[in-house]
């Protein structure tokens, strides 16, 4: 199941771009009880068809085997998983309590919340009463943390740092690996193991703390993106190198000039800056990656579009990358620039070959 069916639902304190949200209070939000995510969880024991309880052999660690009864993971009438086992099950409400420290002790407020794949995966975004701050003139941007989990086994619970354009409502993740142009672990926080769950889950609160700092180094990296000029082509070529992979396509083609277009004409860009090129590529893949707003909701947030702005930004904080990936876009578009030319040669040699042999059959013809 993909996308948000029936059974999901997501609860905004505001309008959001894709349009499916409930928009609920601010005391709506911060509670559990009636939230999108208040719905049952509960394991069933499965059995094969001639009653005898559904197992599978694990191999541990130490190489002995164990026996693991196979259960389904059930939402009321809805399954969720029928081999649960990959990552621990953390309940919805017990990674709430882990939020609900952040609301009364920390200044945090839930501004979205809900689930999607069938009740598969779930979120949780929060802000804190300082997010807001300005890039240039037409970038005021909200820093947000996120938890998202699944209870399908896709995915371990994690939290990431994420910022929004208000402008335009763009949204992308990023870590203080992309801020500082060198690692660091932000908030990405995953939880593994099911011995570690409880502590990870007490760690968040050390990693909240720190939320801070990172935002800071955030707002002075993309202040400083604001601040470093681009010229007109090293935006087409730094389009097309992050559109193209090892060669350039019709298709990637496309994308790398909405991107380009965007980056110098999409809502508070100018086409001037490395600031300008990063909302060029955060506005295609939040916006305009699929006409249906749950999968386009899905992948900007979640999936490929996620990815593809958490790497641009990326580039663009370092002068290497950026530098590759502008000769790679370059090299792109020369190639593809020749592949067609030489197309239309092709195609214009044998339009004149089609040509000559109708004149020499008419001429043969009227000889006759």
């Amino acid at each position: 199941m993909h996308g948000i069916s029936s059974i999901d639902r997501v609860d905004s304190i505001n309008s959001t771009w894709h349009g499916l949200e409930t928009i609920r209070t601010q005391e709506e939000l911060n509670t559990f009880e009636g939230s999108a995510l208040d719905t049952p969880l509960e394991f069933v024991p499965l059995y094969t068809g001639q009653g005898i309880p559904a197992q599978r052999i694990e191999i541990q660690s130490n190489g002995t085997e164990k026996t693991v009864q196979l259960n389904a993971l059930m939402s009321g009438e809805h399954t969720l998983n029928t081999s649960y086992g990959s990552y621990p099950l953390v309940p919805n409400k017990e990674m709430f309590e882990t939020i609900s420290y952040l609301i009364n002790e920390m200044g945090y407020n839930i501004v979205s919340v809900g689930s999607i794949h069938g009740r598969r995966k779930i979120f949780w975004t929060l802000e804190s009463s300082d997010s807001e701050f300005v890039v240039d003139g037409n970038g005021k941007m909200v820093s947000r943390i996120c938890l998202v989990s699944s209870h399908d086994s896709s995915e371990a619970s994690r939290w990431f740092e994420s910022c929004v354009r208000i402008v335009c409502a763009n949204t992308f993740k990023y870590s203080i690996k992309a801020a500082k142009g060198q690692i660091g672990d932000g908030l990405n926080e995953s939880l593994r193991k099911s011995k570690e769950v409880q502590s990870r889950f007490s760690d968040v609160i050390g990693k909240v703390n720190q939320f801070a700092a990172n935002k800071l180094l955030i707002h002075e990296g993309l202040k400083t993106l604001a601040n470093q000029s681009l010229s007109k082509e090293e935006i087409t070529q730094f389009s097309a190198g992050i559109s193209g992979l090892k060669e350039l396509s019709t298709k990637s083609l496309n994308v790398a000039n909405r991107i380009d277009e965007l980056a110098n004409t999409g809502k508070g860009n100018s086409g001037e800056t490395r600031f300008d090129a990063l909302n060029g590529v955060t506005e295609y893949y939040t916006h305009e990656t699929n006409k249906d707003a749950s999968k386009a909701f899905i992948s900007s947030e979640f999936g490929t579009g996620s990815q593809a702005k958490s790497k641009a930004l990326e580039i663009l904080m370092s002068d290497e990358q950026l530098e590759k990936v502008c000769a790679q876009g370059e090299r792109l578009l020369n190639e593809f620039e020749g592949v067609q030319e030489r197309k239309q040669s092709a195609k214009v040699a044998k339009l004149r070959a089609n040509e000559r042999e109708t004149l020499e059959a008419r001429l043969a013809e009227l000889s006759a």
